[in-house]
């Protein structure tokens, strides 16, 4: 789309949802408007303001460029946490980009894998931005404004590359802001007002609308909301499955029955499910392997046989400490402060002596190291950097994969203030939302041409007023989430969702022994993962025979080597064993 001058040319992904705030200032300006939709808007900001000034007034989820014909300058730029992606390269002085690692888009030039961003993708089951799982090709970080020239594209560089939004800056001024003061219910009130605005803003649409219902506290709370705003009942889809330990459908059910909404389950087979596996190469364009991408897209695919747009509750873990894992923090450092404040550094030192590593990892197995490193992250973040990776490269992930670089599955990111609960939180807003929880919901709702909007993590007015609701009322005494569950008392009966937390997952570690198995034989095949060059055969092999004893811990490690191994047997990489 052309702004009204001609000025700026743009193409664009996702959705603004302060365009009509916005479009009544601009026309009070005196602009005037040939159609409805937000990108007109966002053109018009952008002659009013400028673009660097302009992207800090839009509210929403996008990936853009932009190119300024005046001054001869491309804008790329994504939003703040990282709902949209945005991937580029470089390719003989010109800059390639797109929303999606498409074959075409891979094979502007022969590509190789990078085996840094592969051990990273084995200890996570996500790449981590800035990498991509080839070489040469990048991923624009959140809340980052990236500007080209020609003379700067002839050197294949960025002329300026910055953050217009930090969230960790945002997360420190928010937590200087709090206000002791404030009451929980006060607190309650604040959160209910604001996600009242936020859903209402994300409900405006010229097509069929719905929800994700899971079950779970985020959820819940967002179809609340949704229900208050509309008159009709609203249209919500849940996945469920015959696996007692992830099945939510019952409790989702409850919750639809209680609001009234129009609600659709589907209880999905195991043939069904497993029929999946071999779309997701295609699906999300590099090796992703966090299983509960496949209920994502079965939902996802219910929901869009009635909808267009869905509304889902991602997000909510990392803004009101939901994880499970928050918990083991809070231990980690109770442990710590009974003992003397050296310690911890010199523990990370004895392991990053290569006999001592190799001694703690025999005796007490790959689980237990994997935890120690986890303890020398939480508990000594500030050793030194090549402390830091040599302990992680003890790990399982970093001997699996060959020729390597010690550390290279270590995370890079800035802390935040806080206690330690908040700075995980933090890490995870960096790390997890974005690279894993936000691919795995855009890649399976795109597959099927379903919009999903998520508040709690592209609102960005929501996101800090979140932080500044004092952490005493978000956790305490072993439960997280405290203000959110008092938010959705106010439209559910406490028995409704008050539960331990359940995962939205498959079975997949049962299915590795059994259903999968020919697969997984075939993907970890000795002669083939000695002539990719790859892997380590021989740590291949007893990560499948530990994995087949039923340990998850080896079979987490098990199914991320043969989603790598699918992903490159389906020719998305030109020139494989470089």
């Amino acid at each position: 789309m052309r702004s009204a001058s001609g000025r700026f040319v743009t193409t664009f992904n996702g959705e603004i949802y302060n365009f009509c705030e916005l479009r009544d200032e601009l026309e009070e300006l005196g602009y005037r408007f040939a159609g409805t939709s937000d990108t007109e808007v966002m053109l018009a900001a952008f002659e009013q303001w400028g673009v660097e000034v302009g992207i800090q007034r839009l509210n929403g989820m996008f990936a853009a460029a932009v190119w300024d014909q005046v001054e001869g300058l491309l804008y790329l730029f994504r939003d703040r946490l990282g709902v949209k992606p945005l991937y580029y390269q470089w390719a003989e002085g010109a800059l390639l980009f797109s929303s999606e690692i498409t074959r075409p888009f891979a094979a502007m030039r022969a590509r190789s894998v990078d085996r840094n961003a592969l051990s990273a993708f084995i200890r996570y089951g996500f790449v981590p931005a800035p990498h991509t799982i080839f070489h040469g090709i990048w991923k624009l970080a959140p809340g980052t404004l990236a500007i080209a020239t020609r003379s700067s594209c002839a050197e294949e560089r960025f002329a300026r590359e910055c953050k217009y939004w930090d969230a960790v800056a945002e997360i420190n001024q928010a937590i200087a802001k709090r206000d002791p003061a404030l009451s929980f219910e006060e607190a309650v009130d604040l959160l209910n007002a604001t996600l009242q605005k936020s859903v209402r803003q994300r409900m405006i649409a010229d097509v069929p609308l719905g929800a994700f219902l899971s079950g779970g506290i985020d959820s819940s709370l967002i179809v609340s909301h949704m229900q208050a705003a509309s008159s009709q009942p609203v249209r919500t889809f849940t996945i469920g499955s015959d696996d007692p330990a992830s099945n939510e459908a019952d409790f989702a059910r409850t919750i639809a029955h209680h609001l009234h909404t129009e609600h659709t389950e589907l209880y999905v087979s195991e043939r069904a499910a497993l029929d999946v596996i071999p779309d997701m190469p295609a699906m999300y364009g590099e090796p992703f392997a966090d299983s509960s991408q496949i209920p994502t897209y079965l939902v996802s695919k219910l929901a869009r046989g009635a909808v267009t747009v869905a509304l889902s509750g991602d997000g909510g873990d990392e803004l009101f400490a939901g994880y499970n894992s928050y918990q083991s923090v809070a231990r980690r450092r109770r442990a710590a402060s009974r003992l003397p404040s050296w310690s911890p550094h010199a523990v990370a030192r004895s392991l990053a002596v290569p006999a001592v590593r190799d001694s703690m990892r025999t005796i007490g197995g790959e689980r237990f190291y994997a935890r120690l490193n986890e303890a020398v992250t939480t508990l000594a973040p500030d050793a030194p950097l090549e402390v830091r990776q040599s302990v992680a490269s003890g790990l399982l992930a970093e001997r699996l994969v060959r020729e390597s670089n010690p550390g290279s599955s270590l995370l890079s990111f800035q802390p935040c203030a806080g206690n330690p609960i908040e700075q995980a939180q933090c890490r995870d807003t960096l790390t997890y939302l974005p690279d894993d929880v936000l691919v795995k919901v855009d890649r399976a709702s795109m597959a099927v041409s379903l919009e999903v909007r998520a508040p709690f993590v592209d609102d960005v007015n929501l996101f800090c007023i979140a932080w500044q609701i004092p952490f005493a009322h978000k956790i305490a005494n072993g439960s997280g989430k405290l203000v959110m569950k008092e938010a959705l008392a106010k439209f559910l009966p406490r028995p409704i969702f008050e539960r331990p937390k359940q995962g939205f997952s498959v079975p997949i570690f049962q299915w590795l022994r059994g259903a999968l198995n020919s697969w997984v034989r075939d993907c970890i095949a000795p002669g083939r993962i000695v002539s990719e060059g790859y892997f380590d055969s021989a740590v291949v092999q007893r990560v499948y025979e530990k994995a087949m004893t039923g340990n998850a811990y080896y079979a987490h490690h098990l199914w991320a080597i043969c989603i790598f191994q699918s992903w490159l047997s389906s020719g998305r990489v030109r020139t494989a064993s470089a």
